[in-house]
């Protein structure tokens, strides 16, 4: 199982063309988004409370979902 923490998260910069969401959850206080452009995968966390959205690293399906279904219980 990848652990959450081994993602290395950015501030969401904004891109052309845009992604695509896949999916969508609440967790606590933020609402992640499973997105896809181009190929590869990518998780959005944004707080609750207006802060900064994240993003994680860009990678393969397989990968990104497994982490998708650890943070939001999601099979």
């Amino acid at each position: 199982m990848m652990a959450v923490e081994s993602l290395k998260w950015d501030p969401y910069g904004c891109r052309s063309p845009r992604p695509r969401v896949v999916d969508f959850a609440t967790v606590g206080a933020a609402e992640l988004e499973l997105m896809s452009e181009g190929g590869e995968y990518f998780i959005r966390l944004t707080p609750s409370n207006g802060g900064t959205p994240l993003e994680s690293k860009r990678g393969v399906s397989a990968e990104v979902r497994q982490v998708w279904r650890d943070l939001t219980g999601r099979t």
